[in-house]
């Protein structure tokens, strides 16, 4: 019966999509990236490998050391801009399939039915004012066709590079382990992904916790139950509106929680055991975010929280950002 659901559910989908035409801000984007493949090269960055302890979620799931090859990471999350050049892109050739990529504006108002948040589901991702705003409302089947879309695009534009500058790889979502590592901006023992000017940031006990509250705008979260606005922005923030971390990234605490590839691993903690022992279960169909968004608390900013999602969930608290592994061939 739920196989019949999802198959039924899919088929309207896909019928709807084909009745309906694209939107002018598709067809007709503005403000176009005009060579997308160089313009993701230019917003990444570049994360020398090694070996770090992930840590366990604060004692959620085992830590262990992890040795990571060097990677590329964008330095800012996708934003609307990004994503409407991805849509603009695919409904030259498949426009039933551009309209089943569209971001998912009713979560505006489906996880906050108490506020007034119509506005934002008519305006945040078809207006030019929200250009350099996170996208949001994209499950994680429409996160990975972007990054199939950005990966032909750089592999085209680094096609047409003099022979010695040529190099190969991927550009997909990172891993937990990749997102953490280069949120952790390198230094050896740090909980919260700030700039770390403040000694206590290293720390996710007591005094962490004050210094994350405190914050003295830091990020785009909740400093207390409730207040949503103590940060500057009422919801999601443009990005790079914050300081970024010693690596150069911005948003990796707050704004919007981010897709990651890893299947969710739930582990049933023993207390008095070694982590070892503890059973775990993987969650089929529920992927992992990592990062606190504008919508949680301080507390649930640092950089080892995972949170599960299933594949097809949308809200307006979680975006994505891109990865890159390149190589000389």
């Amino acid at each position: 019966m739920k196989t019949m659901y999802f198959f039924t559910a899919a088929l309207f989908s896909s019928l709807f999509a084909q009745s309906q035409k694209v939107p002018d801000y598709i067809s007709n984007p503005g403000l176009e990236l005009k060579n997308p493949g160089k313009s993701i090269l230019n917003e990444l960055v570049f994360i020398p490998g090694g070996t770090f302890k992930l840590d366990g979620d604060q004692g959620r799931s085992p830590s262990q050391l992890v040795t990571l090859n060097s990677f590329y990471i964008q330095n800012r999350e996708v934003t609307n801009l990004w994503y409407r050049r991805f849509l603009h892109d695919v409904a030259k050739t498949e426009p039933a399939k551009a309209i089943l990529l569209l971001p998912d504006t009713l979560s505006w108002v489906n996880d906050f039915s108490y506020s007034y948040n119509e506005p934002l589901k008519l305006n945040y991702f078809q207006n030019e004012a929200y250009n350099n705003y996170p996208v949001v409302g994209v499950n994680f089947t429409k996160a990975n066709a972007f990054c199939e879309w950005a990966n032909q695009k750089v592999k085209a534009y680094i096609s047409t590079l003099p022979a010695a500058k040529q190099v190969y790889g991927e550009v997909r979502l990172p891993s937990a382990a990749e997102w953490q590592y280069a949120a952790s901006g390198g230094l050896e023992r740090t909980c919260y992904g700030f700039d770390n000017s403040d000694k206590w940031l290293y720390d996710c006990g007591v005094f962490g916790l004050y210094d994350a509250k405190k914050k003295l705008f830091r990020g785009n979260y909740k400093t207390d139950e409730g207040n949503f606005i103590s940060d500057r922005c009422f919801q999601t923030c443009p990005v790079m509106s914050y300081a970024p971390n010693p690596y150069g990234l911005y948003d990796m605490v707050g704004n919007v929680s981010e897709w990651v590839s890893d299947v969710f691993i739930e582990y049933n903690r023993i207390e008095g055991t070694n982590p070892a022992e503890w059973k775990s279960e993987i969650k089929e169909g529920i992927y992992t975010l990592k990062g606190g968004s504008w919508a949680d608390m301080y507390k649930d900013q640092y950089i080892s929280r995972r949170k599960p999602l299933h594949a097809d969930s949308t809200h307006c608290y979680v975006g994505f950002r891109l990865i890159a592994s390149f190589k000389k061939d």
